[in-house]
């Protein structure tokens, strides 16, 4: 019942915040009613989609919006929350101008699309909560002992950090908890919106470190779901989507179960098959995680936080309205000033979105830019028709809305700064900034690509070729012939490429991919101009969306293979990062793509059938002749075959995570935890140190605001119980986690001399060090110095600060100062500088 609570809770406010971004959504709908007479039926207005995206805009407005006013000096804090909600939903409404009863007839009209997209939200909600309970910890890697507590540990004690730190903050830029001193200098802003959402739930991020992953999953679910039905206006194809995009695990997951049995399964595996991963014993290469295996994992990280507001931008950009002015034959009075408006708003959210990416997950602003353009170019062409004429507006559309981004960035820019702590190779070539060609020095091999998104692309990559060799045999004799050599003539080459350049064969495969792609959205919107029927002309815009969707997967994972973004990484490591980001977004375009092209090659053509509006086949009618039943049942069979092959991963992961959580409990001394949610990504903690554990219930009671805090440190332990009291409470510390601060910064003020900039390492070495004359010095004055220097209000003595420094640590601290808590051997000593709150 502990549990329950949280999650119906969050869930309501979930559904808040759709209430109040449900009429902004509409506004950008109603702009594309108001078109010409001639428009193609298939872009007539979706309101199905208006529901199931509500949540994921609502939640990036409302903390967007406090974001701001958090610059401004007002305090940050759940009244303030919940006033931004409430003006918000009152502007929109306003806006609006429908009726209470015009809003219940249009969500009578499309019931079964609302309800189904919001049983899927709830369904995957309320699964990904429970998963989330059967490994909720936030842990480490090491303990003080050098004892390997869990070996999936990654980076949640980085995010629960961040989450922490934000959700104490009340005013920005935010401070860093780990480098006390100085503002966060990383890409921060999906967990700020996870902190605001906790605000507004009044729920603490221990337990909204888990509910906020299943949330985030559940809005990538509900968002690939409207993105399909919008597409293809078959719920059947945005079931899929919402199945493939976040839930659906890899081939590779599917082989492990045939090698390793479900008692052996080693999920962490999936993340790593690229390139050879095994370097000195230890995994390296690329990281080739996707979506489930980041929340297996449980890892809260930027990159899987970004994924629904990145799903979001690209509904918007289909949905968007491209008729500013009144059209003749319009449906309603004052259609130009709604379609006005409607264009300006839907310009204004994806500027948002934009600049909320690049805060969130900086590597994915760049193809999203890229995105946004394309399907504006296309939504353009769909409208007005495939001539050179016709891009000038969509690009300068899109222009204006990487300019919107750019202004409303200006905050968060006047505080973060690019690394620049990077060597950049003299021998290499660079593009632009950090990007390094490659060449084929780090070539992955085309199976491993296959093992990763096979369940994705082999349906998709048919589709596309069965598509264009339909597209062939549909033309005139002399044009037929052509395309038809230049198909065939492609296939032997890949064969020849396949059986004699083996290395190079999946550069060809994702070239080759690349110009089908694109040529298919070209063919798509020819035919649309001129195709009779209104169900053609609907999956022509489908196919041309497709190909574009496409074609930008296959060029970005080209992209991944002969350059890379240089961050630091060198050997088998420099394609680390890189392939990591790229192939996630990959991911998310493959399957949206994937269940569009499902939608396609699963109808049965049936002459004289009227499509039903939403399910996957025509309704039956009178004088219809059935399809083969061959024809129905080998598809779907091929089709069931592959989502149930993607589902092994999900269980078999699920079930071999939980069986780590068992073994850690084994592992250490049995001790009975503490009364709460299992939700709780801390309440773990009291096994490994129950004084400890006691220490974070006193100051999560006492404390407020974030005062610095002493904690041991040392170089090289990252991935341990460093920094432990700042992670789990939010509070600063002197420096914890080098590695992690090293990689989000170059040069910063020096402590000692604020005026001039230094290497951050060296800053770094400098606090390392005075932390070790702090715990061992017998000298006052030297101790009072550190502690003035870094304002530190509290230290702490525990079990990490002897293991680094040696038994006898704090002794004299604990003459000179005086305990503010002690339970034990953990002392936390108040330094009485006046800062503390």
């Amino acid at each position: 019942m502990s549990d329950l609570v949280p999650v119906i809770w969050s869930y309501v406010v979930l559904q808040l915040l759709a209430v109040a971004a449900w009429p902004w959504l509409l506004i950008v709908l109603r702009g594309r009613e108001t078109r010409r007479a001639s428009s193609p039926p298939s872009n007539q207005t979706a309101p199905d989609l208006a529901l199931p995206l509500a949540k994921s805009l609502g939640l990036v407005l409302v903390s967007y919006a406090t974001w701001l006013i958090g610059f401004s000096g007002i305090p940050i804090v759940a009244p303030v929350v919940w006033f931004v909600w409430v003006a918000l939903g009152a502007a929109g409404y306003a806006a609006l101008g429908m009726r209470p009863a015009e809003l219940i007839d249009l969500a009578r009209r499309h019931r079964r699309a609302i309800l189904v997209g919001e049983a899927v939200f709830l369904a995957v909600f309320l699964s990904l909560c429970r998963v989330r309970a059967l490994s909720p910890d936030a842990t480490f890697r090491y303990d003080e002992r050098g004892r390997d507590y869990d070996g999936s540990a990654s980076e949640k004690f980085t995010n629960l950090a961040l989450l922490n730190s934000l959700s104490r903050e009340r005013h920005l830029p935010p401070r860093d908890t780990w480098l006390a001193g100085y503002p966060i200098n990383y890409y921060y802003f999906g967990h700020f919106e996870w902190a605001t959402f906790g605000r507004m739930a009044f729920i603490p991020p221990r337990i909204g470190f888990n509910i906020g992953q299943a949330a985030v999953f559940a809005l990538i679910a509900a968002n690939a779901f409207s993105l399909a039905l919008g597409l293809t206006r078959r719920l059947g194809a945005g079931l899929l989507a919402a199945y493939a995009v976040p839930i659906m695990g890899s081939p590779y997951g599917f082989v492990q179960l045939l090698l390793q049995g479900v008692r052996n399964y080693q999920f962490w595996d999936a993340s790593r098959i690229v390139e050879g991963t095994i370097v000195n014993g230890q995994i390296a290469g690329p990281i080739t995680e996707f979506p489930f295996f980041t929340f297996v994992v449980g890892d809260f990280h930027a990159h899987g936080i970004s994924f629904h507001s990145y799903l979001l931008a690209l509904a918007i950009a289909l949905l968007f309205p491209f008729h500013p002015v009144a059209a003749r034959g319009a449906s309603e009075p004052n259609a130009g000033r709604h379609s006005a408006f409607a264009t300006a708003a839907a310009a204004f959210f994806l500027a948002l979105l934009l600049a909320v990416t690049a805060m969130a997950n900086t590597w994915d602003a760049p193809s999203l830019g890229l995105l946004v353009a394309t399907i504006l170019l296309l939504r353009s062409f769909e409208c007005h028709g495939l001539s050179w004429g016709r891009t000038i507006r969509p690009l300068a559309l899109a222009a204006s809305v990487a300019v919107g981004a750019a202004v409303l960035l200006i905050p968060h820019l006047k505080t973060f700064a690019l690394p620049v702590g990077i060597t950049r190779d003299p021998t290499a070539f660079y593009i632009f900034g950090p990007v390094k060609w490659l060449g084929t020095t780090h070539l992955s091999e085309f199976k491993d690509y296959m093992v990763h998104f096979g369940f994705l692309l082999v349906p998709l990559t048919l589709a596309i070729h069965a598509r264009l060799i339909a597209r062939a045999r549909g033309r005139e004799e002399p044009r037929r012939r052509v395309w038809a050599n230049v198909l065939a003539l492609s296939y032997v080459v890949a064969l020849y490429v396949f059986l004699f350049a083996q290395r190079y064969f999946l550069l060809f495969f994702l070239t080759e991919m690349v110009a089908c792609a694109v040529a298919l959205a070209i063919v798509e919107l020819q035919r649309a101009r001129t195709s009779g029927e209104p169900e053609e002309r609907q999956w022509n815009h489908v196919f041309a969306t497709v190909g574009a969707l496409s074609a930008i997967a296959f060029l970005l994972s080209l992209f991944a293979e002969v350059w890379v973004v240089d961050d630091g990484y060198e050997g088998p490591f420099e394609r680390y990062n890189t392939v990591f980001k790229i192939y996630n977004v990959v991911w998310l375009l493959y399957g949206v793509s994937f269940a569009a092209s499902i939608a396609w090659l699963l109808r049965r053509r049936q002459a004289g059938c009227q499509p039903a509006p939403l399910w996957f086949f025509p309704q039956h009618q009178a004088g219809c002749q059935p399809a083969p039943l061959s024809r129905v049942i080998v598809p779907w069979a091929g089709l069931i075959l592959v989502l149930a092959m993607g589902a092994v991963y999900p269980v078999a992961a699920t079930l071999a995570r939980a069986r780590e959580l068992e073994g850690r409990v084994q592992f250490r001394d049995r001790v009975a935890l503490p009364q709460g949610p299992a939700l709780d990504a801390v309440r773990y903690y009291a096994s490994v140190n129950r004084s400890e554990y006691r220490l974070i219930e006193w100051i999560a009671e006492t404390i407020r605001d974030k005062p610095v805090v002493a904690e041991g440190c040392r170089a090289g332990d990252s991935y341990t119980l460093q920094g432990r009291i700042a992670t789990f409470t939010g509070l600063r510390t002197v420096v914890a986690w080098p590695q992690h601060e090293a990689n989000w910064r170059g040069l910063v003020a020096s402590s000692r001399d604020p005026g001039r900039p230094i290497p951050v390492w060296q800053e770094m070495s400098r606090r390392m060090a005075d932390l070790a004359a702090l715990y061992t010095s017998q000298n006052d004055g030297l101790v009072r110095e550190i502690i003035e220097r870094y304002r530190i209000d509290y230290v702490l003595v525990g079990r990490w600060e002897r293991a680094l420094y040696g038994p006898e640590t704090g002794q004299h601290l604990r003459r000179m100062l005086t305990a503010a808590f002690e339970d034990n051997d953990v002392a936390l000593l108040n330094t009485a500088r006046g800062d503390a709150k």
